[in-house]
């Protein structure tokens, strides 16, 4: 294990440039008091983090810590930002809760939140249609739900519903939804929650993860994605097209690992799903609002999904918050949902989007709070205000030239990246290893040297907030060498 006084001596200015808690760093007690069974309770359980600002957080006696994992990958701004606090405080000072039988839509700030997202993802979700004067305007609509897992039902039941138009690539049969790989237990849940025909849908099927052997170690995306889109070809043609209702997919992966789409990869799934009459639903509930480089990853990679669902990114992971947006006769499949905040903007000649047009009828029970709504909105102040998807795309090749300069070390045996987003793929069995090591007791031992990461199976996830200093992203590459260049010591 690398010294820790050592590890942390060179973080205390970065610490200070990003937090007023920022303090003196110390060790303290360990608690290894007796749990069930006589065994130790967690040893960290006398360090937990009690204040957090930006990219550090602090026990309140002295020992701190730097957050490279953004709160779980749903805080692009940074933990507890003032403007987004104030906000969300002014607003539980107003009116915490809607009173019964109002109407979510007639709530004015959930609306103009609703018109907001519709102009921040007409590039993601019009793919230029609205450029050309040959085709239709593109319409946006947009349903605000109170939990993230409630926009990928209502995604879901979106597709179901637009399958469900009289001959429409016919699609009585259409019963299985393709995904790239969500946990059993949201699978085995999805299957009681989606809102429309939930009886009808026979289960779900994974999609294999679009990488190859031969990719490792490549910063960004790989070069050629033509054999990964042949595969992709074949499963859909193995289950038959015509079962398929949707393809439910991260165009940039965190669940399962960092996966970082192949040049060319996602427009075969574009195109195939277009070809088959197959919904493409885009999960952006870890990868939106600029952890691409972008407002979102669909437009980054410019592939147009008909239907995007996004989670507590929203408020900035505050409150908890989802929403899904569709682009065209998708949205009128969100409308006959009834959903709870749904409006339809369409592109004119005096800017992106114009004012709603129309509105849904609501189910308040499962509208986002007051509080929510206020914290997306500022969340979408700060990114406009401080450029922060922009500011994520300038400091991404340095940030992604540091994590991969660990490709020497013999226990990382692999590393994808992509703007500000990272996994390090764990070795625990290299050769020389004193002991098998894991990606969990890693991360582990990052927490005692006083960074916080992510893990996936066997991969460490790095995804630093897009306001992270300059010093505090180099301090966080410091700490991984230190942590990661031990094991062959101990």
């Amino acid at each position: 294990m690398p010294n820790r006084a050592t590890v942390r001596t060179t973080a205390r200015t970065a610490l200070r440039s990003d937090s007023a808690h920022a303090t003196q760093v110390v060790d303290t007690p360990v608690s290894h008091s007796p749990g069930p069974g006589g065994k130790p309770l967690a040893r960290r359980a006398a360090r937990v983090p009690v204040h957090a600002l930006g990219t550090a957080l602090d026990d309140g006696r002295g020992r701190e810590w730097l957050d490279g994992a953004s709160g779980r990958l749903c805080s692009p701004a940074g933990q507890s930002h003032p403007a987004i606090a104030a906000a969300v405080a002014q607003q539980l000072g107003q009116m915490a809760v809607l009173p019964a039988g109002l109407e979510p839509h007639s709530e004015a700030h959930a609306h103009r939140l609703a018109s907001r997202l519709a102009a921040l993802a007409a590039d993601a979700l019009c793919a230029g249609a609205a450029l050309d004067p040959d085709e239709p305007p593109c319409s946006i609509g947009v349903r605000l739900c109170a939990q993230p897992d409630d926009a990928w039902r209502m995604a879901i039941g979106a597709a179901l519903a637009w399958h469900d138009e009289s001959g429409r690539h016919g699609n009585t049969g259409r019963n299985i939804v393709l995904t790239d790989g969500l946990p059993d237990a949201a699978l085995r849940f999805a299957l009681h929650g989606v809102a429309h025909r939930a009886d009808r849908l026979l289960g779900f099927a994974r999609v294999p993860q679009p990488r190859l052997v031969e990719d490792k170690f490549v910063k960004g995306q790989p070069a050629d994605g033509a054999r990964l889109a042949e595969a992709f070809r074949q499963t859909v043609s193995l289950l038959g097209a015509d079962r398929i209702a949707a393809v439910v997919i991260e165009p940039l992966g965190t669940r399962h690992g960092v996966f970082v789409p192949p040049h060319g990869y996602l427009e075969a799934v574009r195109e195939v799903c277009a070809e088959t009459g197959i919904v493409l639903i885009f999960d952006e509930r870890h990868c939106a609002f600029g952890r691409s480089g972008a407002a979102f990853a669909a437009q980054r990679f410019g592939v147009a999904p008909d239907l995007l669902v996004l989670g507590d990114v929203l408020t900035n992971g505050a409150l908890p918050m989802g929403a899904v947006l569709a682009a065209d006769g998708f949205a009128e499949a969100l409308n006959r949902l009834g959903a709870d905040t749904l409006l339809e903007s369409t592109p004119t000649s005096s800017g992106p989007l114009s004012a709603p047009s129309s509105a849904a009828l609501p189910a308040a029970s499962s509208a986002p709070t007051p509080a929510a709504v206020a914290a997306a909105h500022a969340l979408l102040d700060l990114c406009e205000r401080e450029a922060l998807f922009a500011r994520a795309a300038e400091h991404a090749p340095r940030f992604l030239h540091d994590v991969f300069a660990l490709a020497d070390l013999p226990v990382v045996s692999d590393i994808r990246g992509y703007g500000l987003l990272a996994g390090l793929a764990i070795d625990g069995m290299h050769a020389g290893a004193r002991a098998p090591i894991t990606a969990a007791a890693l991360q582990r031992r990052l927490f005692d040297a006083g960074l916080i990461v992510q893990t996936a199976g066997d991969m460490l996830l790095l995804a630093p907030a897009l306001t992270a200093s300059r010093a505090a992203l180099d301090e966080m590459g410091a700490r991984l060498r230190a942590v990661l260049s031990a094991c062959d010591r101990d």
